[in-house]
C-alpha cells in the first residue's frame, strides 16, 4: 500500500444510481492501494440547478400539479442519497470551484473520473474535472474518464489531457483530431462498478423488497418500445413488473435498493449502461433497448459493451432476440474479471515504476 493521500474528483452527489455507485468502487478499490481516498465534495453548478426539487414543466394547473407530485419524489430521492452518501462515501468537506486550488493542496494524488466527467455539455464547459486547478508537485490521473457518446469538437481540452500523470478513458476517444494531438495514448479500461465483484456488490445491496418473483425495469428516460415489450413478457410469464417508475421502486430508491431490484430481479429490461453492468455482474436474464429516449440514437458505449462480453444480440431491435436465450455466465464472468485485472493493473505498473 501506498502512503499517499488520494482526492477523488467525480459525479458522486448527482442522483443517479451508475454515478453514486461508480463513486463508492472507484473509491473502495483505491482503498486497497493508497494509505488514505476521499470523495472531494465538488458539484458542477450546471447539474445542481437541474437537480431542484421544484421542477415545473409549462404552465397551468396539470402542470404545476405534475411538478407538485414530482417534488415528493425527488426530496425522498434526495433523501435516500444523501443517506447513501453520508454512510458510504468517505468525503471531504465541501469546497467550491474558486477554492479547489488551495484546498486540494492537501493530496498528493489527484483522480479524476469516471462518468461523463468530461461531457461539457453536462457540465457547460467546467475544467475542474480536468484538473486545472491541480499543481505541478502532484500526481494527476484520469480513470476511464468519459466523453460520453457526443464527438469531442473542443481542442482545447487536449492541453488538460496532456498535463495528466496517467490517462486513461473508459470509451475509445470520439474525435481524431483530439487523439493526434495527445501526447500519450489513453487506455481504455473498466467502469469503476467492474471493479468489485458480484460478492462485494450483493454485501451493500440491500434486503430484498419483493417477495413474488419479478421483472425489473429500469429506464433512463421512458421508452415506449421498452415499456411494451416489459410488459408483453410479463403477461405472457404471469410475473409482476416493477419500474423505476413505480410505486413499489418509489418506496425504496436508494443506491443500495437499485443492487436489490436488480440482484433479486427474475429479468431485467434496461437501457442503460449500469442497468445492464449489474445485469452482468449479478448474473441476471436481461433485455437492452439501445437507442436514447430523449435524442433517439444509438448508445454507444452500451452496445459496446454488449460486444465486448460477447452479448450484442440481447438487444430488443434483434429479431432473434430471446429472453431466456441461455447466457454462458463463466464465459461472460471470465472477460468482465479480466477487464477489471487488467484495468486496475495499470495503476499499479505505473506506480511500480515511478516509485
Amino acid at each position: 500500500m501506498y502512503p499517499y493521500k488520494v482526492g477523488i474528483l467525480t459525479f458522486h452527489d448527482v442522483r443517479n444510481y451508475g454515478a453514486s455507485l461508480q463513486a463508492y468502487a472507484l473509491q473502495r478499490k483505491a482503498q486497497d492501494t493508497f494509505s488514505h481516498v476521499e470523495i472531494i465534495q465538488y458539484q458542477n453548478e450546471k447539474i445542481q440547478k437541474e437537480l431542484k426539487l421544484w421542477a415545473p414543466k409549462g404552465s397551468g394547473l396539470l402542470s404545476y400539479l405534475k411538478a407538485t407530485l414530482g417534488v415528493v419524489f425527488r426530496f425522498q430521492k434526495k433523501q435516500a442519497f444523501d443517506v447513501f452518501n453520508r454512510t458510504m462515501l468517505l468525503r471531504s468537506e465541501k469546497v467550491q470551484k474558486e477554492q479547489l486550488s488551495d484546498f486540494t493542496k492537501k493530496y498528493d494524488i489527484l483522480i479524476t473520473g469516471s462518468d461523463q466527467v468530461w461531457c461539457t455539455r453536462l457540465t457547460d464547459h467546467d475544467t475542474s474535472y480536468f484538473l486545472d486547478f491541480a499543481g505541478d508537485d502532484q500526481i494527476k490521473i484520469a480513470y476511464a474518464g468519459s466523453f460520453g457518446d457526443y464527438p469531442i469538437t473542443d481542442l482545447s481540452l487536449v492541453k488538460y489531457l496532456n498535463q495528466m500523470d496517467l490517462l486513461t478513458t473508459r470509451e475509445e476517444i470520439s474525435s481524431q483530431e483530439l487523439n493526434a494531438q495527445l501526447t500519450q495514448t489513453p487506455t481504455v479500461v473498466c467502469d469503476p462498478t467492474l471493479l468489485l465483484d458480484a460478492n462485494v456488490w450483493g454485501s451493500i445491496a440491500a434486503k430484498r423488497h419483493c417477495k413474488k418473483p419479478y421483472v425489473f425495469l429500469f429506464m433512463i428516460y421512458p421508452s415506449k418500445p421498452l415499456i411494451a415489450e416489459a410488459e408483453k413478457f410479463c403477461c405472457e410469464k404471469g410475473l409482476q413488473l416493477i419500474s423505476n417508475k413505480s410505486f413499489a421502486f418509489f418506496q425504496h430508491l436508494s443506491p443500495i435498493d437499485f443492487l436489490s431490484w436488480v440482484k433479486n430481479a427474475a429479468y431485467v429490461f434496461t437501457d442503460s449502461f449500469h442497468g445492464t453492468v449489474f445485469s452482468l455482474l449479478f448474473q441476471r436474464q436481461f433485455a437492452c433497448y439501445c437507442y436514447s429516449g430523449d435524442t433517439g440514437k444509438k448508445k454507444l458505449r452500451l452496445l459496446k459493451l454488449l460486444e465486448q462480453v460477447h452479448l450484442s444480440n440481447r438487444t430488443l431491435d434483434n429479431p432473434n432476440f430471446h429472453m431466456e436465450e441461455p447466457i454462458p455466465w463463466a464465459e461472460t464472468q471470465a472477460i468482465l474479471d479480466a477487464f477489471a485485472e487488467q484495468s486496475w493493473k495499470l495503476v499499479l505498473e505505473w506506480f511500480e515504476k515511478n516509485n
